[in-house]
């Protein structure tokens, strides 16, 4: 759970099949899931670039929602 007052936002990406495919899953406070989304794109990135691709749609995500405080969590550790 994220700390009180900020939403938790997890995002992933994966390449394969000349694909690039990308998740993104937004909690509140209470772990409750208030948004989300995913995607294609039809492009083949190394996987740190396809990582901050989905970092950049989670950001899209989140302003879309008006969401003002957040904590974003990824698998990458090169980001």
């Amino acid at each position: 759970k994220p700390p009180s007052g900020y939403a938790k936002i997890n995002f992933d990406a994966s390449v394969n099949n000349n694909k690039t495919c990308y998740g993104v899953i937004v909690r509140d406070k209470d772990g409750f899931v208030i948004g989300g989304g995913g995607g294609f794109k039809e492009e083949i990135l190394m996987v740190e670039w396809a990582e901050l691709y989905a970092f950049e749609e989670s950001l899209k995500i989140v302003w879309c929602l008006n969401i003002t405080a957040a904590v974003f969590e990824t698998d990458s550790a090169s980001l």
